[in-house]
């Protein structure tokens, strides 16, 4: 599995606006790509900080979208939404812990979760 890390700082006053984002187009678009695995959005409204983490079955499915176009489409949505230039890591996720509880408890909310694209792994 790999994974692809963007981290912006959102304009200030905008963080429903960039969650509406994802949720409502930049996830959905994800989730037609295929070896979309997951992702997660994690913001910080007091500092503005946005981090985007994508996951995908395998380097290469994390690549195509470099050649297909999709990447500099969800890169010119984010870049509008950042006050800053957008950074992009990769990496390779070397260990992944399955999560359905928050610490607290709490079931996470569905709205939270990033359901892959395509039949589930199978072993």
């Amino acid at each position: 599995m790999h994974a692809r890390v963007v981290t912006f700082i959102s304009h200030l006053g905008k963080m429903d606006e960039i969650i509406g984002e994802f949720h409502e187009q930049i996830i959905p678009t994800a989730q037609q790509q295929p070896g979309f695995a997951g992702g997660l959005l994690l913001t910080d409204r007091a500092t503005g900080k946005v981090v985007v983490v994508s996951l995908w079955d395998t380097e290469a499915a994390m690549l195509r979208g470099e050649a297909t176009g999709y990447q500099q489409a969800q890169r010119a949505r984010i870049q509008r939404l950042a006050a800053d230039t957008p950074t992009r890591e990769q990496f390779e996720v070397s260990e992944a812990v399955p999560f359905s509880r928050h610490t607290s408890g709490d079931a996470v909310p569905a709205s939270a979760c990033v359901a892959p694209s395509g039949p589930p792994p199978s072993g």
